[in-house]
C-alpha cells in the first residue's frame, strides 16, 4: 500500500505527497495487521500516535 502511495495512486493521499513512512509494524497476517490497524485509529489521538512513533526511536 505503501509503495502506491508514493506513486500517487491512492486517491485520498495523493494531494499530500510525498510521503515519509515514519512507523512500521510487521504482521504474519493480514487480519492481524488489520485488527492494529483498526486498534489504532479507534483511538483517535494525535497524542497516541505520537507516542506510538516516538517509541521506536
Amino acid at each position: 500500500m505503501y509503495k502506491r502511495t508514493q506513486q500517487g495512486k491512492e486517491i485520498f493521499t495523493k494531494t499530500g505527497m510525498p510521503w515519509e513512512l515514519k512507523y512500521k509494524e510487521v504482521f504474519a497476517e493480514l487480519i492481524d495487521a488489520r485488527r492494529r490497524e483498526l486498534f489504532i485509529k479507534k483511538q483517535k489521538s494525535r497524542k497516541f500516535i505520537e507516542n506510538l512513533v516516538s517509541s521506536i526511536g
